[in-house]
Order: C-alpha cells, then sequence, then structure tokens
C-alpha cells in the first residue's frame, strides 16, 4: 500500500511535510470511509498518472487547494466538490 492510501475507517493527515516524489507513485488514494487530511504538503520530483481517486464514501480534505494539489498528468477522480458513483468526495 503506497503512502496515502487510506482504507476502512482510517484518518492519516499529510499537515505541513514536504514529501520527494518518484515518478509513477501509486499514492492519494482514500476508499471505504477513510479520511485523508492534506494541509499544507507540498512535493519536490515529478510524478506521472493520476493525481488522485477517491471512493467508497471516503474524503480527501486540500483544505480548498484544487484539483492539481497533487503531483500527477491526469485529473483525478471525481473532480473537486463532485462526488464520485460510490460517495467519494475530494475537497
Amino acid at each position: 500500500m503506497g503512502f496515502g492510501h487510506r482504507s476502512r475507517a482510517s484518518a492519516q493527515t499529510t499537515n505541513e511535510r514536504t514529501y520527494d516524489v518518484l515518478p509513477n507513485p501509486d499514492i492519494f488514494k482514500s476508499y471505504r470511509h477513510a479520511f485523508l487530511w492534506a494541509y499544507g504538503a507540498s512535493f519536490t520530483g515529478g510524478a506521472t498518472g493520476q493525481r488522485y481517486s477517491v471512493s467508497a464514501n471516503a474524503v480527501i480534505d486540500t483544505a480548498g487547494s484544487g484539483p492539481n494539489f497533487f503531483p500527477g498528468n491526469a485529473a483525478g477522480d471525481p473532480p473537486p466538490g463532485t462526488f464520485s458513483s460510490t460517495g467519494g468526495l475530494y475537497v
């Protein structure tokens, strides 16, 4: 499981930290009633692939930092402020 994966009613915070990002990371996924707080985090290095994924009534909260907050070159799912088909939310 990569950094930022949260599942089954768990929570994680990334507040005020800087993270080195390797190409093609498998990170920033939240599912099954989990919550990922990402206030004030920053990232160094490049990444390709989807920025984030949220499903199954989970939440990723970036304090309104927008859809490009996480590294990557493909849009996250679902778009900010929109619920996924399974109830996931990115804010």
